[in-house]
């Protein structure tokens, strides 16, 4: 196994032998003994346990965000794109037999299509709208409200007016207003559109890093696009990677899967999540490995289940 590739340990890491972390990966289901108000432990220096739980499994659906977790954040939006090396990595776990890997993005259905390898499956706007190749599905409680969040945008866009470095994006079923760079603050950007929002009770205000998404009030987030995804079984293990405050929600759905399981954060603050990576050249690492070490290209695991 190539050592390390995820990030040692370093001052004030809690990722010693000696840490206390969640069980869940290599035991399945069962409860994490690291409070989810925590910094996670850095991955690298578990990933021979890791490896043991993947390979008792026959298929791995590996879901990742997007934006800060395969592209690196980019002051303009339109310009975020997948590093080759990452891009590289993540084509190779396509091709590997019981590997689906699944992109799970507050981004459009469409924007994702422009961006990420065709044999990837997509889940945009949070899981509201999803490609797995052979079937595209969007949740009709969305598709019924866009009337709802025409009008908002066009409510927001008025009252964000003095402030043309805002950028307002129609994603067809939602909508991200965009202010990184511009000289309105989060406050200002937060108040605008809960003001809009309070004349269109069907539609519900989110916020990410440096945007606030308008969605429809519908109970969907990345978590239940995680569990919509996962093919839940003893055989079966899940993996997500994210570093957005909106992927808290997968990580916490992973609790509720009966399969193996493991949440990712990329960065280090306080989550959910099981392990974490500094960036995305530890997401680049993360893929390599499981490409490599978990899942070669001669074949998947062998599926010998353990007791």
């Amino acid at each position: 196994m190539s050592p390390d590739p995820t990030g040692g340990p370093s001052s004030g890491d809690r990722s010693s032998a000696g840490s206390s972390t969640g069980d869940r990966p290599a035991t399945g289901s069962s409860p994490r003994t690291r409070p989810s108000g925590e910094t996670p432990p850095l991955l690298g220096n578990w990933l021979s346990r890791l490896e043991d739980g993947l390979s008792r499994c026959e298929h791995l659906t590996l879901c990742l965000d997007f934006d800060g977790t395969l592209a690196p954040i980019a002051e303009d939006p339109d310009a975020a794109a997948v590093p080759a090396d990452v891009e590289r990595a993540l084509a190779a776990l396509a091709d590997r037999p019981g590997v689906e890997p699944a992109v799970v993005s507050g981004r459009a259905l469409s924007d994702l299509r422009e961006r990420v390898d065709p044999d990837v499956t997509l889940a945009g706007n949070h899981g509201l709208e999803m490609d797995r190749g052979e079937q595209e599905w969007v949740h009709p409680a969305a598709a019924e409200r866009r009337g709802a969040l025409e009008r908002a945008i066009g409510d927001i866009t008025e009252r964000l007016a003095a402030y043309p470095d805002c950028r307002i994006e129609d994603k067809g079923v939602t909508a991200t207003v965009h202010h990184r760079g511009a000289d309105a603050d989060h406050a200002t950007v937060r108040a605008a559109v809960r003001t809009a929002l309070s004349d269109e009770p069907v539609l519900v205000a989110t916020e990410g890093r440096k945007i606030v998404e308008v969605r429809p009030d519908v109970e969907w987030h990345k978590g239940e696009a995680v569990c919509e995804l996962v093919d839940d079984g003893e055989r079966t293990s899940a993996v997500y990677v994210g570093d957005d405050v909106t992927d808290e929600d997968a990580f916490e759905a992973l609790e509720d899967l009966s399969c193996r399981s493991v949440g990712v954060l990329v960065g280090n603050r306080p989550s959910a999540a099981d392990y974490r990576v500094h960036d995305v050249g530890g997401v680049r690492a993360f893929l390599a490995w499981l490409a490599d070490e978990v899942y070669p290209a001669s074949g998947p695991p062998d599926g010998d289940a353990g007791p």
